[in-house]
């Protein structure tokens, strides 16, 4: 019998909800979130909620239809809004088994304990409807649910201890448990102990736990959701994840947890989602989280990075969403991202990612969201006509890219939003086809042209800003007419003209335009179509031309909407009729505006009207603008007094500028409490003052100028205390009395301060030492804690960055600056009447710009001084020479009779030497301890300021500009081998910088002294110049050069012109490496300042005599490092250098055929780090004793006949560097060098070591990763530090110190090993001086970290490569090659990760490669040919994915090339030649598309030919011979083909066309195959470059009767092999071929004699024909021939 439905109890549930709607309000904001977070359409679902129909079919309503009772209830969403009442109706639905009200907003209401009477329900979700205040305990009473979701918005509510004991104990039944930002900081998180193991989700975000997480939780066994995101007090250390976990979704973003929890997370296999936003990754992103090949979802935001991408991103092959954002990651974008074919969302935003976007970007066809904006990114954007298909958000802006746009960007079907502003893209825009675009941002880019079409009819577009380019044209409004959406439209600062006159039939076609902004658009009137603008919110129209009035009808403009209104920088007159209703941000600043000063409306937040003519007085109205935040009224004809109401106006004003008005009276006397003024400047007005104390109430007071007015007071010590001034300015006022502080409080003054002014006063006493002492600021940089690179403050609701200003005295000129660095640094203390002596505490001042204490009455030492002018005193004695005293001219000194010395005119008539400058290198500190005793008498010393470069920036003297226009057109741009061997990857053109009518200051390479303009720098080193260097050029009208850099580039075989020596303030001069030839002139010596010269050339390309090298020696006293390899010195005995400073630092004079004894004099100068005698055979050294007191460093002996008797050596404790190279050590390595504790680098190379490889590792464990450069030069020899124990060196230990062992890169030419030539590149000598300071790198030659290198080869070490090495943990380069090794490769190598070059070529080696080697994940070169090694090629080589070169050729390797050789995308070198191998070749069709190299012959591999070989885009060469390859030849696509060599495999068909298509080929070798068909010779007639053909022993016919139009074809050929080709009589081509050296006509069937013109093949050059097993009956043809083989 069917149980019929109680209607009554449902009439009652009807009911029931009806009271329970009628409680709250319907309102669309109350479920904002749930669009926003969740996701989800929100809609009023009680609207369907009617009196007198069935409940069950409400909207959210469902019923059990046996009884109607209401079991389930879904108003998520419902835009319900009020206070949720505890007697609700709700609670008289005792059978609801599942209620959701999320998403609606309850008022902060409580949650009713009554919910515990829903004793059925087993789904209960509160999640985000505002409910406040404690979870009720009665919560657990709900012990059948299933999933409980009270989660909020953080710290809304709380539980107590009790309340969620209970719920843990009585929620047996619960899978999903979410209580996100509900407050637990009163919790230990050990309560969750006993949770279910059932449980399914756990989410605890933002809970504020306590204590340590429990590791049962995390080992839960159905475990699939884990958030605990946002507990930073919260412990999960130690934590390991294990392999049995079901974990997918795991949230540990903004906590504190060890780099060892991220390492386990390769456990979780089946994650799919991680989220580790907001944690510090000291070693950079684990590889670990690369190995989880199911994770869909990975996102890193906020966090700490050091390093970059990892290659292995590339494995994550299910990601679908990528967010690595704002992570400080850094490097390039790694080419596997290509690899990631599922991506849907890429986020790389706010990092310092380099480098080119990679071309395998292309490969993410799936993409819809592209974001790497913020970056540092160069290069074109990757182009391909049809990528992107699916890409919506393009977001590439604040980067360096350049080049024209993409094709793709303009057919993109889906893309709806373009950001490529604040780049460096050029050409034009073209035209748009897809309609989709809604958002296009440009701006800040190089583009040029018109507008396309195509984005006036863009139907969808709602922002267009193009602002800051270079676009030209004519604009219509009404062109605009088809874009009825556009909110936003930007054409600021193009060279487009807009037609502003557009009558009003263009009304309402922007209806919904809020953001207008047409700065700098050429126009001259208000535009008509303003006026139907009528949502308009923000209109910008400065830097036009417009003159007159503003118009009445611009007061309707935006209908009230409008709320922004600059127009600024035109010529208005009057601005009666300027929108005033609802107007916040109004610029009227730098017009012609006359009158009074118009009143704004209440509702104004910024007013700017500087650089008018207004008059008149302030009207106190003004104060009723109780939201004015920044005022500006400086540069007017204000007049009368302040009004007193902005003291009380200070709670909301931040920006208070008055400057240069005619206001009189008293400053306001009272500041409100609460004051927000951050700078109050009054400078340049009729003000009396006094400043009162109550400006304190100004707590966050930063700038305060005061100057230029009549104030008449005392020093305001109480100023003192202001903790964020920065500057104080109170010049030119009638302030008087001492400065010195009396108070016996230790709390320091002005902490922040940076410029101080109080010039032009009458202060007395001594100079304020205690104020000065307290200047922290000026003191120590790290304490000003600012990130802005100028002073300001930011104004509301993005109406951008105001700047503040500051008047400043140069030269005895005014000048205001319009921006404030916050690098500034200045104290003016100038024209008053302080007394006594200028004390040292100045010295402290490291970061002082400008320091100004004349006209006072001073006197004292002068050492802290580093720019400076002391005109018109009386002062005596020699000025200080060096580097910072040098940059001052003669104006800095005129005016003191008893100076002497440069760059006055009068010489000093004294011996000793003039005073030392206190700042010798730049960077370094003073510890003021020389003394230049200045007496003074009268009225004291002068010090006008000077600016740091780039600081205020002036007009550059046109002469400077025009003589280096004229130099750099001296030479042609050529990217030479010098630069682009030497430079790598740092050399570019930096000339292609300098325009003329440009400022030359800017252009790269130049630094200009900014005081007077003058070049004082140029460094153009690796700047691809390239031609004769003019000895008249206008680079010597450069005068004032200090700094010299020429090096890498090519003069030609030029001569050093002697005019070099007019440069007389030069200390740096560097023309190393220049292709200059010939003599060294003498005039070089006239350089007397110079402190470094490098001369460093190609060995013998230049020559010095002994009367030029003497004055060199003699002259250059201040000299600190001096360079001279390579110039010829054979005529000059190396005695002369008996002679050099004392003050030597480094000296290096390789490769100079140095004759005579070197003087021992130099080897113990007190100073000198650096010595190089390297590679001088005739150089006597014997006896060599070397002294304990040396401070040398680095030495370099290498290549020398002295004697190996250096036990001296290790007196040399500082000795960090040491090169022995070419040398013999009959009885091994010295113990002596084994004694150099601080050694790093030990180079051995080429020389001859008797004994075996000794066990290194041991004494070796204190080695640092660090080094200190060696001088201002060091060399370019690759190394870094390594980590050794217990080593041991024929059986002697090496004690507790630390070697770098060194490799030196050596040039190889046609070098062949047992005939097999020695790989195919070459490696290159390096000698590249690296200019050093304060231990930092300034060259661009290094990377961000050293390189461990140990570099052994060609000696003869025999015995085991010892297990221990794989110890050094810091290795990066290995190098054993060329000696006679034995044994099995260690598998220990396998733990050196760092690994990046590893050569164990030409030894004796055996055993198999060990698979441990595919650990080392950063190895680019794996080098093992030539050894004895055995069995299969392990596949794990195919981790290496960095490798570049893979070296395994004559060794007895067999088995199959493993697949996972495929994985090495990165491979250049593939040489596996003369093994055993077997099997075919591995294949896919985009595999190895950088393979330049592929030697695999000699060996059994068979198969058809891969499909890569003939696509593979980089391929050179070919070499598959003598394997067992069997099929046809297919056609080649690449065109870089140069060498083919197939022969001797079991290849059949006829030649592929393509063949004779390769332009760049040189050898063709296809003999003995089964090759077929017709070969034509005229087929040739496109190898212009072919040397080598051999065609033999196939089934080809030749067609012998060609004629002689073919001739000279083949004009290089040098070798033919045609044995064997079915030829009948002697080819006629062959009278063309006068390059041909042999010939091999062999095997076939020619008969007859030999034929007459057979004499002129080969003009002559010809040495080598066979003709055998052919039918001829004659040779008298070759009588006379000189034939080296005939037969």
């Amino acid at each position: 019998m069917t149980e019929v439905p109680n209607y009554s109890l449902g009439y009652q549930s009807c009911s029931s909800l009806i009271q329970f709607k009628d409680s709250f309000s319907i309102t669309e904001d109350a479920s904002s979130d749930c669009n926003e977070i969740a996701g989800l359409k929100s809609y009023p679902k009680t609207n369907s909620w009617k009196e007198g129909t069935d409940c069950c079919s409400w909207d959210g309503v469902t019923c059990d239809h046996l009884n109607a009772h209401v079991i389930a209830l879904d108003l998520s969403c419902s835009w319900l809004y009020g206070n949720f009442p505890s007697n609700t109706t709700l609670f008289l639905l005792p059978h609801l088994q599942k209620l959701n009200l999320a998403y609606n907003y309850f008022n902060l209401s409580k949650i009713p304990s009554e919910f515990g009477r829903f004793i059925s329900l087993f789904y209960l979700n509160l999640s985000n409807t505002g409910f406040a205040g404690e979870v009720p305990s009665q919560v657990s009473h709900l012990s059948k649910l299933v999933s409980l979701d009270l989660s909020c918005r953080a710290d809304a509510q709380t539980i107590d201890k009790h309340a969620l004991e209970g719920l843990v104990h009585n929620l047996t039944e619960v899978r999903h448990l979410f209580l996100d930002g509900i407050n637990m900081s009163s919790v230990n998180a050990h309560v969750f102990m006993n949770l279910s193991s059932s449980l399914r989700s756990l989410s605890l975000a933002f809970c504020d736990l306590q204590g340590k997480f429990l590791k049962n939780i995390i080992d839960l066994p159905n475990l699939n959701l884990l958030n605990l995101g946002r507990n930073q007090n919260l412990n999960l250390d130690p934590l390991k994840f294990n392999r049995s976990s079901n974990l997918e979704h795991l949230d540990l973003s903004w906590m504190s947890f060890s780099t060892e929890s991220v390492n386990s997370v390769d456990n979780l296999q089946a994650l799919k989602y991680l989220d580790l936003s907001g944690n510090s990754f000291f070693q950079g992103l684990s590889v670990s989280i690369t190995n989880l090949s199911s994770l869909e979802q990975l996102i890193i935001s906020g966090a700490n990075f050091f390093g970059g991408l990892p290659d292995s991103m590339g494995n994550l092959v299910s990601l679908k969403f990528l967010v690595l954002s704002d992570s400080n990651f850094s490097g390039p974008l790694p080419r596997s991202l290509g690899n990631l074919f599922q991506l849907k969302c890429l986020d790389l935003r706010s990092n310092k990612l380099s480098g080119q976007i990679p071309l395998s970007i292309l490969n993410l066809t799936q993409l819809e969201y592209l974001e790497i904006s913020e970056n540092s990114l160069e290069g074109s954007i990757p182009d391909e006509v049809t990528a992107f298909p699916n890409l919506i958000y393009l977001y590439l802006s604040d980067n360096l890219l350049n080049g024209t746009l993409p094709s793709w960007l303009y057919t993109a079907p889906c893309l709806k939003e373009i950001y490529l502003s604040q780049n460096q893209f050029s050409g034009h825009i073209k035209e748009f086809q897809s309609k989709s675009l809604e958002l296009i941002a440009l701006e800040s880019n190089k583009l040029q042209g018109p507008l396309p079409s195509s984005k006036f009819q863009l139907l969808n577009l709602t922002h267009l800003s193009l602002s800051s380019s270079n676009l030209s044209g004519v604009i219509e409004f009404r062109m605009f007419s088809n874009l009825p959406n556009l909110k936003l439209l930007d054409l600021s600062y193009n060279s487009l003209s807009l037609a502003s006159n557009t009558t009003s039939c263009v009304n309402h076609i922007l209806p919904n335009l809020t953001d207008l902004r047409l700065s700098s658009c050429n126009l001259s009137e208000f535009p008509q179509f303003l006026k139907g603008l009528k949502s308009l919110k923000r209109l910008d129209l400065s830097c036009n031309k417009i003159e007159g009035k503003i118009p009445q009808w611009m007061q309707e403009v935006g209908n009230g909407s409008l709320t922004y209104l600059n127009v600024s920088h035109n010529s208005l007159t009057e601005v009666e009729h300027f929108p005033r209703k609802n107007i916040e941000v109004l610029d009227l600043s730098s017009n012609l505006i006359s009158g009074n000063l118009p009143i704004p409306a209440s509702t104004i937040n910024v007013f700017l009207i500087s650089n008018n003519s207004f008059n008149g007085e302030v009207s106190s109205l003004i104060c009723n603008a109780s939201y004015l935040k920044i005022l500006d009224l400086s540069h007017n004809n204000l007049s009368g007094t302040i009004p007193q109401c902005f003291g009380n106006l200070s709670n909301s004003l931040q920006f208070l500028n008055l400057k240069k008005n005619k206001f009189y009276g008293t400053i306001p006397p009272t500041f409100a409490e609460g004051c927000q003024l951050t700078n109050f400047n009054i400078n340049g007005n009729l003000l009396e003052g006094p400043l009162t104390p109550s400006i304190l109430n100004c707590n966050e007071l930063e700038v305060l100028d005061l100057g230029n007015n009549k104030i008449n007071d005392t020093f305001p010590h109480w100023l003192g205390s202001l903790p964020f001034l920065q500057v104080l300015v109170l010049k030119s006022n009638h302030m008087h009395g001492s400065l010195r502080v009396n108070s016996s409080k230790s709390s320091p003054f002005f902490s922040k301060i940076q410029i101080f002014d109080l010039s032009s006063n009458y202060f007395s006493g001594p100079l304020p030492v205690r104020y000065i002492n307290s200047f922290k600021a000026i003191i120590n940089l790290d304490k000003i804690g600012s990130t802005m690179s100028y002073m300001g403050v930011y104004a509301q609701r993005g109406s951008g960055f105001y700047t503040y200003s500051i008047g400043i005295v140069m030269k005895g000129q005014d000048m205001e600056l319009v921006k404030i660095f916050t690098m500034w640094m200045i104290i003016d203390l100038s024209n008053n009447q302080f007394e006594g002596c200028i004390p040292e505490v100045f010295g402290k001042l490291n970061l002082l710009k400008g320091l100004n204490l004349s006209h006072n009455n001073l006197h004292g030492d002068l050492a802290f001084l580093s720019s400076f002018n002391v005109s018109d005193n009386q002062l005596h004695g020699q000025i200080p020479q060096g580097k910072q005293f040098n940059t001052f001219g003669n104006d800095s000194y005129e005016g003191n009779k008893g100076l002497c010395g440069f760059p006055v005119s009068k010489g000093c008539n004294i011996i000793e030497p003039p005073p030392p400058n206190v700042l010798e290198k730049d960077g370094s500190k003073s510890n003021i301890t020389f003394g230049w005793k200045v007496v003074l008498i009268g009225y004291g010393c002068g010090v006008v300021f000077g600016m740091s470069v780039g600081y205020v920036v002036f007009q550059t003297g046109s002469h400077s500009c025009s003589s280096l226009i004229q130099f750099k057109n001296s030479f042609s741009i050529t990217q030479t081998d010098v630069a682009s061997s030497y430079c790598d990857d740092q050399s570019y053109p930096k000339t292609d910088s300098w325009k003329e009518g440009t400022d030359c200051c800017s252009w790269d390479g130049v630094t200009c002294d900014h005081l007077n303009a003058h070049v004082i720098v140029l460094d153009l080193s690796c700047s691809w110049l390239y031609g004769n260097f003019p000895s008249n050029t206008t680079l010597f009208l450069l005068p004032h050069l200090q700094k010299l850099h020429l090096a890498y580039n090519y003069f030609n075989l030029s001569k050093i012109p002697s005019e070099f020596g007019r440069f007389i303030s030069l200390f740096y001069l560097n023309l190393s490496n220049t292709g200059f030839a010939g003599e060294v002139p003498s005039q070089v010596s006239h350089l007397s300042k110079l402190v470094s010269l490098d001369l460093s050339c190609r060995a013998d390309a230049q020559t010095i005599d002994k009367h030029a090298l003497e004055g060199l020696v003699h002259n250059l006293t201040e000299v600190r490092h001096l360079f001279l390899d390579g110039i010829n010195m054979s005529s000059v005995n190396a005695h002369v250098f008996m002679n050099l400073s004392s003050s030597l630092r480094s000296l290096s004079l390789a490769s100079c055929d140095l004759q005579g004894k070197f003087p021992k004099n130099i080897f113990d100068l007190q100073n000198l780090n650096l010595l190089n005698l390297g590679d001088n055979q005739n150089l006597n050294l014997d006896p060599l004793k070397l002294n304990r007191s040396s401070n040398l460093e680095h030495l370099d002996l290498s290549w020398m006949s002295s004697s190996t008797e250096i036990d001296s050596v290790d007196n040399l404790q500082a000795l960090k560097y040491l090169d022995l190279s070419g040398n013999s050590f009959f009885q091994g390595l010295s113990v002596s060098i084994t004694n150099l504790s601080s050694l790093e680098y030990l180079i051995l190379r080429g020389a001859n070591v008797f004994g075996g490889l000794p066990d290194l590792t041991g004494n070796l464990d204190r080695f640092q990763d660090h080094w200190e450069p060696l001088a201002t030069h060091s060399f370019r020899l690759v190394a870094e530090p390594i980590e050794w124990t217990n080593s041991k060196i024929i059986g002697e230990p090496l004690s507790t110190h630390s070697f770098r062992l060194v490799v030196e890169p050596i040039e190889w030419t046609n070098s062949k090993i047992i005939g097999e030539p020695l790989a195919t590149h070459s490696f290159r000598f390096v000698d590249e001086p690296i200019e050093w300071t304060n231990s930092k790198i300034i060259g661009d030659h290094w990377g961000t970290s050293c390189n461990s290198l140990i570099y052994l080869s060609v000696n003869q070490l025999s015995g085991q490569i010892p297990r221990s090495l794989g110890n050094l943990l810091q290795l990066t380069h290995l190098d054993l090659s060329v000696n006679q090794l034995s044994g099995q490769i260690p598998r220990s190598l396998g733990n050196l990760l760092q690994l990046t070059h590893l050569d164990l070529s030409v030894n004796q080696l055996s055993g198999q490669i060990p698979r441990s080697l595919g650990n080392l994940l950063q190895l680019t070169h794996l080098q093992l040919p030539v050894n004895q090694l055995s069995g299969k090629i392990p596949r794990s080589l195919g981790n290496l994915l960095h490798l570049t070169h893979l070296h395994l050729s004559m060794n007895q390797l067999s088995g199959q090339i493993p697949l996972s050789i495929l994985n090495l995308t990165q491979l250049e070198y593939f040489v596996i030649s003369k093994n055993s191998l077997e099997g075919s070749i591995p294949d896919e069709v985009t595999a190895f598309p950088n393979l330049i190299y592929l030697h695999l012959n000699d060996n059994l591999l068979n198969g058809t030919f891969p499909s890569w070989l003939f696509t593979a885009p980089s391929l050179k060469e070919i070499y598959l011979s003598q394997n067992q390859f069997s099929g046809h030849i297919k056609e080649f696509q690449s065109k870089s083909l140069e060498l083919i060599a197939l022969q001797n495999n079991k290849l059949h068909g006829s030649l592929p066309s393509s063949i004779f298509q390769l332009l760049n080929l040189t050898d063709l070798v296809l003999s003995s195959n089964n090759l077929s068909g017709v070969i034509e010779f005229r087929m040739f007639s496109n190898l212009p470059n072919l040397k080598h053909l051999d065609l033999s022993y196939n089934s080809l016919s030749l067609t012998s009767n060609t004629t002689s139009t073919v001739n000279h074809i083949l004009p290089n050929l040098t070798g033919l092999l045609l044995s064997s080709s079915n030829l009948g009589e002697f080819p006629q081509f062959l009278k063309g071929l006068k390059s041909l050296e042999s010939l091999d006509l062999s095997c076939n069937k020619i008969e007859g004699k030999i034929p007459q013109w057979m004499q002129e093949v080969g003009n002559v050059s010809l040495t080598y024909l066979n003709v055998s097993h052919n039918s001829l009956t004659k040779l008298s043809t070759f009588h006379g021939r000189i034939l080296n083989f005939l037969t």
